[in-house]
């Protein structure tokens, strides 16, 4: 029984910090974002127990679809939890 609450929370655990991750990844787009870069989101960040990426896409004029990842990688360098957040912000001029 140990052995599945250990998993249990494992898992929990490694949800909780891509959620982190992916938290990470929309604050650096907010950054970018406002200085009116556009992102196709290829280059991952290594930070703390995982990494992070986000993009920025064009919605219109001044509206932009900013997407964080977070990503908990494992000892084969493999994923073992991912998490994405997507949020939509205006005003943006460029």
């Amino acid at each position: 029984m140990w052995k599945s609450e250990i998993n249990t929370r494992t898992l929990e655990k490694n949800n909780l910090l891509a959620f982190y991750l992916a938290q990470a990844g929309i604050e650096r787009a907010k950054i970018a974002a406002r200085y009116g870069e556009i992102n196709p989101g290829s280059v991952w960040y290594g930070f703390g127990g995982g990494r992070y990426n986000y993009t920025i896409a064009a919605v219109d004029a001044d509206q932009r679809e900013l997407t964080g990842t977070g990503q908990v990688v494992g000892g084969g360098g493999n994923p073992v939890a991912m998490r994405q957040i997507k949020v939509f912000v205006q005003g943006i001029s460029t």
